[in-house]
């Protein structure tokens, strides 16, 4: 979606230059929250301050929120949810190969430490063991505080930096510390269903498909929300959109509560995350590149590592699907194959490991 952008509105319209689209995702990058969202909000910012980032917000989103209600009303209002369920089974493999893929070049790239390795390796175990968004939020902060010890120094000013910190930011900050107070509020309306997407967005750092295993732990482990087969047919539509993968937020608020539900997952996942962007932008540009900051960011990516890692086996070995083991390890093998060694968009694996499993079982 960046590299769309990109062209569209810098090599095509020439609106902006080439340095907003890459400032934009630096500080999506040292933020928590969808990055590709968060840089086409941070664009708008810029371009035409507060109503270009709704402009900008609305535009990307949209066309798929639209793509998700229709299959969604389809999958939920309709007779189709049980043959549908019986081919999302069929796309559970695909998706566990590419959050292995993804993982893999994750690590390759970022992991650089053997103190990586073994906070991937701690952060997996500790959330095979015990699943759940305490666990969750208990690696995350380890991760973070290893992080600041490892960056901090005595001679950093990042201190001095944090002093220059303008109202608007601490407004932005207060508005996510009052969701984090609101979380635990029972049941499953329109707000609460905001409260939880909006701790999963707020959660994690680099979006997309590091924010799959959390989605899973939340939504299947901890609320019983939605089932595996629903969680995989929610994550599996989202690939057919031309928006970003946590469109599929959608389709698992519309099963808990139609419309309302629908958009208040989408508002949850997209709008905190983006509000933090704008309100964050001129202090992050003079702290991104704290020892502080960057040991924080290097420090979560190991944890997130481990979450993608876990999140891939639970969906092979604990999902129970109604799907022969044997045509299991053959989509995942080949659709591993096809999304690390050729960089394969994840559209064709599900839709031929959809289309074989209907021709020789349904």
């Amino acid at each position: 979606m960046v590299a769309a952008i990109r062209k569209e509105l810098v090599d095509k319209e020439k609106l902006i230059n080439d340095s907003t689209i890459t400032e934009g995702l630096v500080l999506a990058s040292v933020l928590p929250g969808p990055v590709a969202v968060n840089v086409a909000i941070y664009t708008g910012y810029v371009m035409r301050g507060i109503a270009g980032a709704v402009v900008a917000f609305t535009g990307v989103l949209l066309p798929s929120f639209v793509m998700l209600l229709v299959f969604s009303y389809l999958y939920f209002k309709t007779g189709y949810k049980l043959k549908l369920n019986l081919l999302v089974s069929a796309l559970v493999p695909v998706i566990a190969a590419l959050l292995l893929s993804v993982t893999i070049r994750m690590a390759r790239i970022n992991l650089k430490k053997k103190l990586h390795y073994i906070i991937m390796f701690i952060s997996f175990v500790a959330l095979w063991l015990w699943p759940g968004y305490t666990t969750i939020l208990v690696c995350l902060g380890l991760g973070a505080l290893s992080g600041v010890i490892q960056g901090y120094s005595k001679n950093d000013e990042f201190k001095k930096t944090m002093l220059k910190v303008k109202p608007l930011y601490f407004l932005a900050v207060a508005f996510i510390g009052v969701l984090f107070l609101i979380w635990l509020l029972p049941g499953n309306s329109p707000f609460q269903i905001f409260i939880e997407f909006s701790k999963i967005s707020l959660s994690l750092f680099g979006g997309g498909y590091v924010m799959v295993p959390v989605l899973k732990s939340v939504l299947v482990d901890k609320t019983g929300w939605v089932t595996i087969q629903e969680f995989t047919a929610g994550i599996s539509m989202g690939q057919f959109t031309p928006g970003p993968i946590l469109i599929s937020s959608v389709f698992f608020g519309f099963k808990l509560d139609g419309f309302l539900g629908a958009l208040a997952a989408m508002l949850g996942i997209f709008l905190p995350a983006g509000m933090l962007m704008i309100g964050m932008s001129d202090l992050l540009i003079q702290v991104k590149d704290k020892p502080v900051i960057q040991g924080i960011i290097q420090n979560l990516k190991p944890v997130v590592a481990g979450f993608m890692l876990q999140a891939t086996g639970s969906l092979l070995f604990l999902s129970r699907l109604p799907v022969p083991i044997w045509y299991q390890a053959a989509v995942f093998i080949a659709s591993f194959i096809l999304f690390y060694r050729f960089e394969s968009s994840p559209v064709f694996p599900l839709l031929a490991s959809g289309t074989m499993y209907y021709i020789l079982f349904i």
